[in-house]
């Protein structure tokens, strides 16, 4: 269910329609177990922020669903 696709499929079988769906990668807290893994972490943020081919792999999906508006038959 990770994919544009997917999630699209999905906001329409519930009644909704996909308006946005953005990619982000934040900073790695995760990763301050050590600090060579935290730098390494940012960097790897800065990286897949960069490039735009790299989104994909960014860890967060934000999606903007939005209810269709009703017709005026349907009102």
């Amino acid at each position: 269910m990770n994919s544009k696709n997917a999630i699209a499929r999905l906001a329409k079988k519930c009644g909704f329609e996909l308006k946005d769906l953005r990619h982000i990668e934040g900073r790695p807290e995760y990763l301050r177990i050590s600090v060579p893994s935290y730098y390494f972490g940012r960097a790897w943020e800065r990286i897949v922020n960069r490039f735009e081919f790299l989104s994909s792999m960014r860890v967060l999906i934000v999606a903007v669903l939005q209810k269709p508006k009703l017709s005026a038959d349907e009102e």
